[in-house]
């Protein structure tokens, strides 16, 4: 009875423990399925993007034909508009002829670059030309005669003028092929374009887009910071490829900057296999020597209260001046890419005025390398004084939207305070100090240009229309600043307002170069090539 008794016990008991082991190792299976890793997204991105760049290296002919264009020759010609420094700020950017040469051997540290303009109308013509070859390397300002040795010279320094081709942008992807991601796919005039990004060996996130069907690298573009308009990007558009050689080159390249094009040209010549045959590479025979010079910016008095800041970044200068109880300066310099040399003014206008606010910032005229570093005169609480054809593009200035690095005013908005020279003519004075304000406009570097003249100091600021540089070399040099140079017709215009208004002017300051006597702007001009 007892025996009957315990059977089904032992039976419960391995029932139970058969289904504590199915249970678990249904538990267990369960466990394993939901904590599989699901799949990457970011590997897939990266996969895909790949994937085209692959693809496009094979659309120009492979990885053979990409090392092909490392070595090279090109002549490009076409139409350079010059943005943010035409002669009236509310008409298009100016275009100018344009013509550029470059030749690469970065294996054997060898460059040859040389950029042409010509101003439509005009008999003004800037023409650079640089040299690196081994250890040896030299700039040339060409209409001038002039060439400069360089410290250290590297082809490495001139890696945009590869850029020209696509080639080179893939390649530099590739380098940084974990960096690689998938955009996925835009329409460009119709047609399908897989888009790549990646962060290039400039530091700048670069973005790829080309042809679905093509593979043919079509749109590059990155965005950056620019003085005169805040956020901005950089796009090159490739058009027209043709076979040259073993790969495809797009032989129309045209180039959109800040929200306009700034360039449309075409290659007229292609080398790739002796690209520096035939060009001179040792500094032309009869071009005067600039000694280098490497000066920190520095502070001079002119007078009592008068200072120019002299050898700013970029070779700018800055007037300002004292009052009883505020500071002028003359002139807002910035590059292109906010570079901090308009906060290098003021702080040096503090240092050497403490107590004194800014209250003014005078703007001769509206291109971007002068003017541009206005917001940081606007965040101290100055007003900027300018004339009446160029306040719509201060108020444009002081609304630009720099989210992508803030500036000071965006970091701490201030009012917009905008004075006008009305007539061609404003004086600011108290009782300590005159300071007069003439419009010379209309003239070819601008429809309206202002010069600031200290009647009591006979001292007159002027900017781009007089730059006088130290005499260097066996032969004095004629009368301009070789990297800023200026239409002698600028200079004659200044000269004759000079004589005109009966001016009594002793020196001439001027935003590029160094002081001089008033008579040496009467010599200079017949100096003037």
């Amino acid at each position: 009875m007892s025996l009957e008794l315990r059977r089904p016990r032992l039976i419960d008991r391995l029932v139970s423990a058969i289904l504590a082991v199915l249970i678990g190792a249904s538990l267990l299976a369960g466990l394993a399925v939901s904590t599989q890793i699901p799949p990457s997204p970011t590997a897939l991105s990266n996969r895909e993007a790949r994937r085209v760049v692959q693809a496009a290296i094979m659309a120009l002919g492979g990885a053979e034909a990409l090392g092909a264009t490392e070595t090279f020759r090109y002549t490009l010609r076409g139409t350079s508009w010059q943005l943010f420094a035409n002669r009236d700020p509310e008409e298009p950017p100016e275009a100018w002829e344009y013509e550029r040469v470059c030749a690469m051997d970065p294996a054997r540290n060898r460059f040859f670059g040389e950029v042409t303009l010509r101003r439509t109308g005009y008999d003004y013509v800037s023409q650079t030309r640089t040299v690196v070859d081994g250890e040896s390397g030299w700039e040339a300002i060409v209409p001038g005669r002039w060439f400069l040795p360089l410290d250290s010279p590297s082809a490495s320094d001139h890696a945009d003028c590869a850029q020209f081709f696509p080639h080179r942008l893939l390649a530099d992807a590739l380098r940084h092929a974990a960096g690689l991601r998938s955009l996925g796919r835009m329409e460009i005039d119709g047609k399908s374009h897989d888009v790549v990004t990646y962060v290039a060996s400039d530091g700048r996130q670069s973005t790829l887009a080309l042809g679905a069907a093509s593979r043919l690298p079509r749109l590059y573009e990155h965005l950056y910071s620019r003085s005169a308009v805040g956020d901005a990007s950089f796009a090159v558009e490739f058009r027209d490829y043709e076979r040259v050689g073993e790969t495809r080159i797009p032989m129309r390249r045209i180039t959109y900057n800040a929200g306009f094009v700034s360039s449309d040209a075409r290659f007229v010549e292609i080398e790739f296999q002796a690209p520096f045959a035939g060009l001179a590479l040792e500094a032309p025979d009869g071009f005067v020597q600039l000694q280098t010079v490497s000066e920190e910016p520095e502070v001079v008095a002119l007078a009592e209260g008068v200072y120019v800041l002299e050898n700013l970044p970029g070779g700018f200068n800055a007037l300002f001046v004292a009052f009883a109880d505020h500071a002028l300066v003359v002139e807002a310099p910035e590059s292109d890419a906010p570079s901090g040399i308009a906060e290098l003014v003021v702080e040096r206008v503090r240092e050497t005025l403490p107590g004194l606010p800014i209250r003014y910032v005078v703007l001769t005229h509206h291109h971007a390398d002068h003017a541009s570093g206005a917001r940081t005169f606007l965040a101290e609480g100055a007003s900027v004084v300018t004339t009446p054809g160029n306040e719509r593009f201060v108020e444009r200035l002081a609304a630009a939207p720099f989210t992508l690095e803030p500036d000071a005013l965006a970091r701490n908005p201030r009012p917009v305070r905008i004075e006008l020279v009305e007539g061609g003519h404003r004086v600011l004075e108290d009782a300590t100090r005159r300071v007069e304000l003439y419009d010379v406009g209309p003239i070819p570097h601008a429809e309206e240009m202002l010069v600031v003249y200290l009647p009591d100091e006979r001292i007159l600021f002027q900017s781009d229309l007089f730059n006088p540089v130290t005499p260097s070399g066996p032969e004095p040099i004629g009368y301009d600043d070789p990297w800023h140079r200026v239409d002698v017709e600028d200079t004659k215009r200044l000269l004759a307002f000079i004589r005109e208004k009966e001016l009594d002017v002793g020196r001439i300051v001027g935003s590029h170069g160094r002081v001089a006597r008033m008579a040496e702007l009467a010599e200079a001009i017949p100096l003037a090539r």
